[in-house]
Order: C-alpha cells, then sequence, then structure tokens
C-alpha cells in the first residue's frame, strides 16, 4: 500500500489467516484522498461484500486471497492526489501487487478510472492467479496486467463479461 494511505479493513497480522469477511458493506463515513478499501496480505476469502466510496477497492499483496459474488462499485477520484504526485487520483477494484493463489470469482466491479482489476508486482510476484465468471467495467481497460517485474505464470482470465465504458475503447484486458 502506498505511503500515508488507509484502509477501512486490514487484514494484515500474521495470525489473520483464515478469515471469513461475509455480507458485510463497506463505505467511509468520511471519505478522502487517502481511503482505501481493504488491505490484505493473509489468505482467506470475502464473500458477498459490498464496497465503495474510496479511492481503491481491495488492495492484495499476499497469497491465497478470495473475492467471491461481490459488489465492487462507486469509487472516488480526487483532482490532487499525494500518493499520484499531485495528479488526479485513479482508483482500482482490485489490485494485486504480489500473491499467489488469488481468485475472483463472480464479483462485479465497476467505476474504477484506472481498471476494474490491476495487476503489478508492486510488492512482490504475481502467480496462480484466477478471474473468471465476473462482470467487470470501466478503466483505461477492465483488467491491466502490468509488464514489471519477473514473468507472470498460472494467469486465468475466463467466463468474465465486460460492460463497453474503458476509456481505451473495447480494451476488456
Amino acid at each position: 500500500a502506498t505511503q500515508g494511505q488507509n484502509a477501512l479493513l486490514n487484514i494484515t497480522h500474521a495470525a489473520a489467516g483464515g478469515y471469513l469477511v461475509e455480507d458485510v458493506s463497506f463505505k467511509p463515513d468520511y471519505p478522502n484522498v487517502r481511503q482505501n478499501g481493504i488491505y490484505v496480505n493473509r489468505p482467506g476469502r470475502f464473500r458477498r461484500i459490498d464496497l465503495s466510496g474510496t479511492v481503491d477497492g481491495i488492495v492484495v499483496y499476499g497469497n491465497g486471497v478470495e473475492v467471491l459474488d461481490s459488489y465492487l462499485h462507486g469509487f472516488v477520484t480526487y483532482p490532487s492526489d499525494p500518493a499520484q504526485g499531485g495528479r488526479p487520483s485513479h482508483s482500482d477494484g482490485i489490485q494485486v501487487q504480489a500473491g499467489s493463489g488469488v481468485l475472483i470469482r463472480g464479483t462485479t466491479i465497476i467505476g474504477a478510472t484506472n481498471a476494474a482489476v490491476m495487476v503489478t508486482q508492486d510488492a512482490g510476484p504475481v502467480s496462480h492467479l484466477t478471474i473468471e465468471g465476473n462482470y467487470l467495467d470501466d478503466g483505461g481497460c477492465s483488467v491491466n496486467f502490468g509488464s514489471a517485474g519477473p514473468p507472470k505464470v498460472g494467469l486465468v482470465v475466463r467466463n468474465n463479461r465486460f460492460g463497453r465504458h474503458q476509456r481505451n475503447t473495447g480494451c476488456a484486458i
């Protein structure tokens, strides 16, 4: 996560593995340019969550994270964002910064300015990521695989539906 940013929920403690976050809505009472949704680097599951009103939705930088049957939407963009050097903020529904065995299934992700799903390797290698059975829209491209770092292996994108609201016309992936 970017220094100075914070999240509504942090699942980063070494003893936090095996969690289930289910049937919960996340929306900040006082949204601001430094407010993200969830930071997670421990294995576990999010099911049927509703997350909105933050800059970024879920930032994953660990193994075995699952996002299932959820609704991530209504992300916020600010004209000047310190995390972007004073340029406008850009939002991602889900950022995968590191991890293996990450699963995104049955989830609607809309309303992010950068990508519905952004895969970087900012915190470490990404491998064995599955994005399937989702509805994804918006962003420059709805799914964006960054090219930095070691080769990404085991990436699966299948049976998703894509909207038509990308800034780069027709850029689903």
